[in-house]
């Protein structure tokens, strides 16, 4: 979980409403590790992200671009809080809406329903991230042979 407009007393206490799932959240909240019952919260490092984003099961975070699209590169089940007032998350949200990733608007009592959901569903969303350079090329030059014969 990475949700920086949240408090870790926010997190941690909203989480603790799935005691069946081991939680860990990232978070500039704290200095040091933390542990309540199913929550661990912990300071942000780069390289325990990593390693924890790689052995997850699903991603809780922000709609940012970077960490989506790096959770659905690795197809991780993903669920994004877009951070309010922030238009580009609004964006971002609404296509990944679209691709089939839920979106929860705010973390209260009414959205545990989603997020149980969520846990309890396998989220299929396959895109399609193959290598499309030599197809581009192709068109270009297509496109470039095609308008020099027109003129």
């Amino acid at each position: 979980v990475y949700l920086p407009a949240y408090s870790l007393e926010k997190l941690s206490a909203y989480l603790r409403a799935f005691p069946e799932i081991r939680w860990k959240i990232f978070t500039r909240h704290t200095t040091q590790k933390k542990e309540e019952g199913n929550v661990k919260a912990y300071p942000i490092d780069q390289e325990k992200f990593l390693k924890a984003l790689k052995n997850c099961s699903g991603v809780i975070c922000g709609a940012g671009f970077e960490l989506p699209a790096e959770a659905l590169y690795l197809q991780k089940k993903v669920m994004v809080v877009p951070i309010k007032g922030q238009y580009e998350q609004a964006c971002n949200a609404l296509s990944l809406q679209e691709l089939g990733v839920p979106v929860l608007h705010e973390l209260n009592p009414q959205s545990v329903a989603s997020v149980q959901t969520w846990i309890d569903n396998k989220q299929e969303v396959a895109i399609d991230f193959s290598d499309k350079t030599s197809f581009i090329i192709d068109r270009v030059i297509i496109r470039n042979c095609l308008q020099s014969q027109l003129v």
